[in-house]
């Protein structure tokens, strides 16, 4: 057992205890109380906020290509497309950013091979995109 000052952590442990219940006993119910709509206005101004938080999907996309993972970002893509929670007008523009990404990719490429395959693979998404979404606003980028 350690001392303190000739004093056990046990003597000072229950000294406090036998503190906050006198504590308690003082100030009644309006202590717990306080407390309790401390914690339930807490709650309930919290609980909307988390609730209706959206996920950045192209935010978190555009920080894999910074950070130069392709193939996260095109894993991460193709989840977006399997998954019911996500906006349609989300789901709308992944094979453009599906494209954006490969044409990315392929400025790190080394080999000519690979990087004209992944240009062939962006043209194709880029086309998929038009032909799916040609009044989109990102058709202009798509086209050049």
């Amino acid at each position: 057992m350690r001392h303190f000052c000739n004093v056990t952590w046990k003597t000072v442990l229950s000294s406090w205890r036998l503190w906050s219940e006198d504590q308690i006993r003082r100030q009644g119910n309006r202590g717990i109380c306080l407390f309790l709509v401390l914690l339930m206005g807490l709650i309930q101004f919290a609980t909307p906020a988390l609730l209706n938080a959206k996920e950045p999907y192209l935010e978190f996309v555009q920080g894999l290509r910074e950070r130069q993972y392709f193939d996260s970002a095109m894993l991460y893509l193709d989840s977006l497309k399997s998954r019911e929670n996500v906006p349609d007008e989300i789901k709308q523009i992944i094979p453009f950013e599906k494209a954006v990404t490969l044409l990315r990719s392929s400025q790190f490429s080394q080999n000519p091979d690979a990087q004209a395959e992944l240009l062939d693979q962006a043209q194709a998404y880029l086309e998929q995109f038009i032909k799916k979404s040609p009044k989109h606003e990102l058709v202009a980028s798509a086209n050049t």
